[in-house]
């Protein structure tokens, strides 16, 4: 579920444990999903009994997973967390704890040291960005002055989550419908606008 506070608090839930590999059943596109595992798994781990239906996961701060792209910035899913999925057709999951070596260090879920956290709303689009270079840096996403999404570059990519607008604010805290926004790269010392070029995939 999304839940809007007004100030930060604690909820306290009672109930029984759920099994950490009971099947959840999926269906084609969007859902939530709860996390069944006592303990954080890496989520090319935890999802890949997924890899050939899932589209793309996303956790609350909008880092994703997108095994056809060969990408993840989500790092570990977390007991307590909810995620959301987009499947090409129904499917059933069930959660994995271990898998190849090969996976391992796909997923870099650091934080940002130059670009803050922009506003996070219910809304969020998720761009993944392939540069000319292998050094690390950030990418933010920029509307006017109002930052309005970042990403960490990786191995010559970079997950950027772009925010909409929260319409239930007075304020604009993201994105309009169909509005501009221009990409601004860090790269430790500079910031300068980057041009951006279509791939066809």
């Amino acid at each position: 579920y999304w839940v809007k506070m007004s100030d930060a608090d604690e909820l306290v839930m009672s109930g029984m444990t759920v099994d950490w590999d009971l099947p959840i059943p999926l269906l084609q596109g969007w859902q939530m999903i709860s996390y069944y595992p006592a303990q954080p798994v890496d989520a090319t781990i935890a999802l890949s009994g997924l890899v050939e239906l899932l589209l793309i996961a996303k956790d609350e701060q909008g880092r994703f997973y997108s095994p056809p792209f060969g990408f993840s910035n989500m790092g570990e899913m977390e007991p307590g967390k909810g995620y959301q999925l987009k499947l090409s057709e129904d499917a059933e999951l069930v959660y994995r704890l271990r898998e190849e070596e090969e996976l391992a260090g796909l997923s870099d879920n650091s934080n940002p040291v130059h670009f803050q956290t922009p506003s996070i709303t219910s809304r969020n689009m998720s761009l993944l960005v392939y540069t000319d270079t292998q050094a690390r840096g950030e990418i933010g996403a920029f509307c006017g002055d109002q930052l309005v999404g970042f990403g960490l570059i990786q191995s010559g990519q970079c997950g950027v989550s772009v925010w909409g607008d929260d319409r239930s604010t007075n304020n604009p805290d993201g994105l309009l419908e169909n509005q501009s926004y221009r990409l601004v790269l860090w790269d430790a010392e500079n910031e300068k606008t980057v041009e951006i070029q279509d791939l066809e995939i």
